[in-house]
């Protein structure tokens, strides 16, 4: 996430007036699964890999805080990571919106992936046109 996403992420919780705040994603990184076992990294929460030194003041320089704590402080109630899977298993799509673009997508089954921190599941959906 470079500069002007995190203004705007930040911009878009402090102003939202919602009772409920979601935030979709593909990744917290740019790589692998599971926000558990990276949120206390980098800009996510501000450590480096070593898990004692802070790395996010120099490293994320016009950054107020950390991610994490950027939801913490907004109120924000859920992350979601969504992804699509096909039956060997790849995996397909991975979004960080609610709205999911299928039009390239074949005909077949799949499973819709969806984790947060305390939740994960697999729905197995139908795509026939």
């Amino acid at each position: 996430m470079g500069n002007t996403q995190y203004q705007w992420l930040k911009n878009t919780l402090k102003n939202s007036t919602e009772q409920y705040k979601f935030v979709f994603a593909h990744h917290t990184r740019g790589e692998g699964r599971g926000g558990i076992l990276t949120a206390r990294y980098y800009e996510w929460g501000g450590y480096e890999a070593d898990s004692i030194t802070w790395g996010f003041t120099a490293n994320r320089q016009g950054w107020a805080k950390p991610i994490h704590q950027l939801f913490v402080d907004n109120g924000v109630n859920i992350f979601f990571q969504v992804s699509l899977i096909n039956t060997l298993g790849q995996t397909i799509l991975q979004t960080k919106s609610t709205n999911f673009n299928i039009s390239g997508i074949k005909n077949g089954i799949y499973f819709l992936h969806i984790k947060t921190s305390n939740f994960e599941e697999n729905k197995k959906i139908i795509i026939y046109r």
